[in-house]
């Protein structure tokens, strides 16, 4: 058995690429509306797309790296597992793993909110959050390999997004080429 046999095929990696896409760039444009305002007083146009052009190529970043771990987890794992059914198994838990990453950054405020002692009450939060990671990832993967309803609603996810996180990671390569420009000029 050969290492190659051991990956998904490529086009399955390219889908999890674009399902994983659309959840990281959602939240990868609301941070950077967020401080839009503040961007405004403080910087020129021109620098607030230079910004932006670093969270797009952040953005790339964050994808690229997801679905590679996500790949390299299928390959590293026997095949019953999560290699018969990678597109199903990865896209759900690259989707838990977006909004688990988006609500993870709000941790230091959960750990605010339980105590005064916002120092002792941040690593129990943390540990929370880690649980709760594992506790809906792990049964989640398994329903994904079990029930052809999820891979079907999968299927049909990957479907809808492939044209707007396909536009997105245009946009990432676009920015890309642009801060290679700015920091070689």
């Amino acid at each position: 058995m050969g290492l190659s046999s051991r990956f998904p095929p490529r086009v399955e990696y390219l889908q999890l690429a674009l399902a994983v896409a659309l959840p990281i760039h959602i939240w990868a444009y609301l941070q950077f509306f967020s401080q839009a305002s503040s961007l405004v007083l403080r910087l020129t146009f021109l620098e607030i797309l230079h910004v932006l052009a670093y969270v797009l190529v952040s953005s790339l970043l964050d994808v690229l790296v997801l679905a590679g771990a996500l790949t390299l987890l299928a390959a590293m794992l026997p095949a019953r597992v999560m290699r018969n059914h990678f597109l199903a198994a990865s896209s759900l838990i690259g989707l838990w793993t977006c909004i688990w990453a988006a609500l993870f950054q709000f941790a230091d405020r959960v750990a605010i909110l339980f105590t005064k002692n916002a120092a002792f009450a941040y690593p129990i939060v943390l540990a929370v959050f880690i649980l709760i990671y594992f506790v809906v990832a792990l049964p989640g993967m398994n329903l994904a390999r079990s029930s052809s309803l999820i891979q079907k609603l999968v299927s049909a996810y990957i479907d809808r997004v492939t044209i707007l996180s396909g536009l997105f990671l245009l946009l990432d390569l676009l920015s890309l080429l642009i801060l290679i420009g700015l920091n070689l000029v």
